[in-house]
């Protein structure tokens, strides 16, 4: 049975096709009749209703052509001071005073602090790069303590730009010494004042050994050991030679004569003689 048009079947006929599942033929021929470069599929028309699964994605087509460059925006303005760092205020791009940078010169200039987004996240400087130097003011240089505490620990220096700690100072020796030379400041010497024996025994004590210069403790160590709390000392060196009698100084001035002492006591008299 062959059908070219719709008007050609009939209301019957079509209910038996569908009844008899010959629907699919129908709509094959009635495809090709309207537009022979679209084949039928009968899962076009199944896939409606769920009843084809997908097929395979075909592969993507190519690339459409550029389209044409659209009109230049408005030049990007900015108001602010030579070397200033931009920066958005809400409103517009601006630059301050405040905050200035100068390539390979001073650096950069803030008027303001610098805080963290989050506390006891970030760090200044890296063990790869840190910094040379670091300038603080008058202000104490406050550390905080271990995880879960609450105190701080201020360090800061006096009227003579002697170091002092609010709190104490706890290190397993200090050494006390010459002054630092600038061209060599590795190399200190001095007195490494450190403790010894057991803590909370007779035998701990806090003593005092010579430090060689650039020699790290306790290889920088030398000379007796001196207690500074129990009052022992190291032992007695040996006695030096007797060095050589100097010349005999010129006779000075005579000096002022000094007043004359008190009279003494009488004597006792004599015997009498005999008569002649």
């Amino acid at each position: 049975m062959s059908y070219n048009t719709p008007e050609l079947l009939e209301i019957n006929e079509l209910r038996k096709l569908v009844k008899d599942k010959q629907l699919e033929n129908v709509l094959f021929e009635l495809y090709s009749l309207n537009d022979t470069n679209i084949p039928y599929s009968p899962c076009a028309e199944h896939q409606r209703v769920g009843k084809c699964s997908t097929g395979t994605e075909g592969s993507t087509g190519a690339t459409g052509d550029t389209g044409t460059t659209g009109a230049t925006g408005p030049e990007f303005n900015f108001t602010g001071p030579a070397n200033s760092v931009l920066f958005y205020d809400g409103e517009k791009v601006t630059g301050s005073t405040g905050f200035t940078y100068i390539p390979g010169g001073t650096g950069i200039f803030v008027d303001g602090n610098i805080i963290p987004l989050e506390s006891n996240t970030y760090t200044l400087g890296s063990p790869d790069s840190i910094w040379k130097g670091i300038y603080i003011g008058p202000g104490t240089l406050t550390i905080a303590g271990p995880e879960g505490s609450s105190l701080v620990g201020t360090i800061g220096t006096d009227l003579n730009a002697i170091v002092y700690s609010q709190s104490g100072f706890a290190t397993p020796f200090i050494n006390i010494g010459p002054s630092i030379d600038p061209l060599d400041p590795g190399a200190i010497g001095g007195w490494a004042v450190y403790p010894i024996g057991t803590p909370g025994t007779s035998d701990y004590d806090l003593v005092a050994q010579q430090k060689l210069p650039a020699l790290g403790l306790p290889a920088g160590l030398t000379g007796p050991v001196f207690s500074l709390l129990n009052g022992t000392t190291g032992s007695t060196g040996y006695q030096g030679n007797q060095g050589i009698q100097g010349e005999t100084g010129s006779q000075g001035d005579i000096g002022v004569t000094g007043p004359s002492g008190a009279e003494g006591i009488e004597g006792v008299t004599g015997y009498t003689g005999e008569p002649g």
